[in-house]
Parts: structure tokens; C-alpha cells; sequence
């Protein structure tokens, strides 16, 4: 697919975490290969304990938008599930990407 396809094209990225290991990288570099052909790239990332990288200078080198989000937490909790949902169901809204992509780590 060429790269003038995918130009103007939203997709959001939501991961409970990043912390190290091949996830991330695939994350990471997934995200920086898409926003390079041209799309716009958002990344809403839970609580990281052992982040892959700075996410903060990543993203904006990049040119990914960040949004951390402390209440999307890999373990179930019907409270922080909720108030995650919420506040990704008002970030989504309020881009309206074409594409959400979403990443669940579990054991």
C-alpha cells in the first residue's frame, strides 16, 4: 500500500502499557512507520512502570500525539475500567479517527 494512501488518515493506538520489552518495540516502531507514510498517529497509553523509551521526546520526534492516561491499568478493576473507558470514549470522539487500534497485554 502506498504511502499517498494512507495520507490524512487518523488512527488511534490504546495500550495499557509500554513498559520494556517486544510489545513496545512493535508498538513503537508500528506507530513512528505509520505516522512517517503520512497518517496521523495517536497513542493513548496507560500506567508504565518500565518504559521502552522516553514517550514524552519519542512522540514528539515523531510527530505522535500522547495522551497518558493513569486510570487504564493492566489489572482488572471495575472503577479504573471505567473511568479509562470514559476518558478514551471523549478523546475518540473528539478526534473521530478512521482506525482504533487497541493492544491488550495479558499473561
Amino acid at each position: 500500500m502506498g504511502s499517498f494512501l494512507l495520507s490524512g488518515v487518523t488512527v488511534v493506538h490504546v495500550v495499557t502499557r509500554l513498559d520494556q520489552g517486544g510489545a513496545a518495540e512493535v508498538i513503537l516502531e508500528l506507530t513512528k512507520t505509520l505516522s512517517s507514510d503520512g497518517m496521523s498517529v495517536v497513542l493513548i497509553v496507560g500506567q508504565t512502570d518500565n518504559p521502552q523509551t522516553d514517550l514524552e521526546k519519542y512522540c514528539k520526534k515523531t510527530g505522535i500525539e500522547l495522551y497518558r492516561l493513569s486510570q487504564l491499568k493492566r489489572a482488572v478493576s471495575p472503577i479504573h475500567d471505567f473511568a479509562a473507558f470514559l476518558k478514551i470514549r471523549k478523546i475518540i470522539r473528539r478526534i473521530n479517527p478512521e482506525i482504533v487500534h487497541t493492544h491488550y497485554e495479558c499473561y
